[in-house]
């Protein structure tokens, strides 16, 4: 197993708040909305903050990526300020809670969650615009025909 040194953790955000105190969390402006002390912004560098209504998270983790992310570095990234919760502690981990963690563990996820929504297409519609889901769709019944089914059994 790998040790694994984590330095920072991104809180993406695209609104004012207080960010947690503990020094490896980072905060991440995205899609330029507003500019907040002490963070960074996915609009600087090399970036796509401009498609932000449509991508969400993905333009901070896009901007990481091209701008601050070094070789072999593993960073973590808290989706508009949804932290992992130190459970015997009951509250949000910090950077000792993480190098204790990755003693021991490669990765670390949330909890499984289930939704009442009865599959990824309706969830995807209900959060999202139909008609990114139906110009992909219309993409690859078109150019990548052999894919057909495994859409339609990761849409189901």
């Amino acid at each position: 197993m790998v040790h694994i040194k984590m330095k920072t953790i991104y809180t993406i955000t695209h609104k004012n708040f207080t960010p947690p105190k503990d020094s490896i969390y980072k905060t991440l402006v995205v899609g330029g909305k507003v500019e907040l002390n002490d963070s960074e912004m996915d609009s600087t560098g090399e970036n796509i903050s401009e498609l932000n209504n449509e991508l969400c998270e993905l333009t901070g983790l896009y901007w990481i990526w091209k701008n601050r992310l070094e070789e072999n570095e593993v960073v973590g990234l808290c989706h508009y300020r949804r932290y992992f919760i130190n459970e015997m502690e009951k509250g949000i981990i910090t950077k000792e809670n993480v190098d204790k963690l990755f003693e021991d563990f490669d990765i670390v996820l949330p909890k499984k969650r289930n939704y009442l929504i009865t599959n990824i297409e309706n969830h995807y519609k209900v959060s999202h615009k139909d008609k990114d889901l139906n110009l992909l769709k219309e993409i690859i019944e078109r150019d990548y025909k052999e894919y057909i089914f495994a859409l339609r059994n990761v849409l189901n």
